[in-house]
């Protein structure tokens, strides 16, 4: 039989990764699931990617400073969230930078202070800056890195895609 010392022990280990765990979890990764096709081909239906939260600056979850803040570039592939669909997190690639002019069906558009031009792969998907204007840097939640598993429509593992890097 165990003592309650030994026992603690026991869980300390298991305690300090979970904490770890959250920790990274909270300000350092997120995961996604893929549930279209809105970025074919660069993502398919079925993909699961991971970002990082860290690559704009660190965030905090409680409030909207950011430390450190870095900016997007041309051709990232960020999560964003828009105004108009706050709960739903998009990926999407960063086609215009603060500050440039973006010719949208013939009308110039300015990117202001902070704002950024993201377009979806697919040219089908209405969910992207062309329908729902220029993202503000704080709804740019992180940077795609890697497809870490994906599941093919027939419920097989698309083996080639796993562990690819962005």
């Amino acid at each position: 039989m165990l003592s309650s010392s030994s026992k603690k022990q026991h869980y300390l280990p298991l305690a300090g990764a979970l904490a770890l765990a959250i920790v990274v979890r909270i300000f350092i990764l997120s995961v996604y699931k893929i549930p279209s096709d809105s970025m074919a081909p660069t993502f398919l239906s079925g993909d699961f990617i991971m970002a990082t939260k860290t690559s704009f600056g660190l965030r905090f979850p409680w409030n909207q400073k950011i430390l450190f803040p870095s900016q997007p570039e041309k051709g990232d592939l960020v999560i964003v969230s828009f105004k108009e669909k706050p709960t739903i997190s998009y990926v999407r690639r960063v086609m215009g930078l603060p500050g440039e002019k973006v010719d949208l069906n013939g009308q110039l558009i300015t990117l202001k202070e902070n704002e950024f031009f993201v377009l979806s792969d697919n040219a089908d998907s209405k969910e992207d800056s062309r329908f729902l204007g220029p993202v503000p840097l704080d709804q740019i939640e992180s940077k795609a890195k890697l497809i870490w598993f994906s599941v093919g429509p027939e419920k097989t593992i698309r083996w080639s895609r796993i562990f690819s890097l962005l």
